[in-house]
C-alpha cells in the first residue's frame, strides 16, 4: 500500500527521478484526478520534483508535465485535449518518451 495520492510509477534514470500518474480515457475528453492525486502532484512539483500525467485514449498516449497546482487544474479542466509535452501514436517511440521523462 502507498499513501493517498501517490502516483502509479516512480522511475529514475541518468540521475533524474520522476513520478507518473497513469490514466486511461474510455470515452469523451475527461481526465479525472482525485483531490489527493492533485494535491500530491502539485506539492511535489512545487518542490522541484518531476511529475507527469500519462493518459491513453485508444492507441494514442499523451504525456503531460505538471509544474504547479495551476498547471494540474488546467489539465483537469482541458482534459485529454490539453497541450501535451509529448504525443505518441503507433508505432510508439519509446526513446522519445524516455527523453521527455529525463529532460
Amino acid at each position: 500500500m502507498t499513501g493517498a495520492g501517490v502516483p502509479d510509477v516512480n522511475g529514475c534514470g541518468k540521475g533524474k527521478e520522476f513520478w507518473i500518474e497513469l490514466k486511461e480515457i474510455h470515452s469523451g475528453n475527461q481526465l479525472t484526478l482525485r483531490p489527493m492525486q492533485i494535491s500530491w502532484l502539485a506539492k511535489r512539483a512545487s518542490h522541484g520534483g518531476q511529475v507527469f500525467v500519462m493518459a491513453r485514449k485508444n492507441n494514442e498516449i499523451k504525456l503531460y508535465h505538471i509544474d504547479s497546482l495551476t498547471g494540474i487544474k488546467e489539465l483537469v479542466k482541458g482534459g485529454y485535449k490539453s497541450d501535451a509535452l509529448l504525443t505518441l501514436t503507433i508505432p510508439y517511440d519509446w526513446d522519445a518518451l524516455t527523453t521527455a521523462l529525463l529532460s
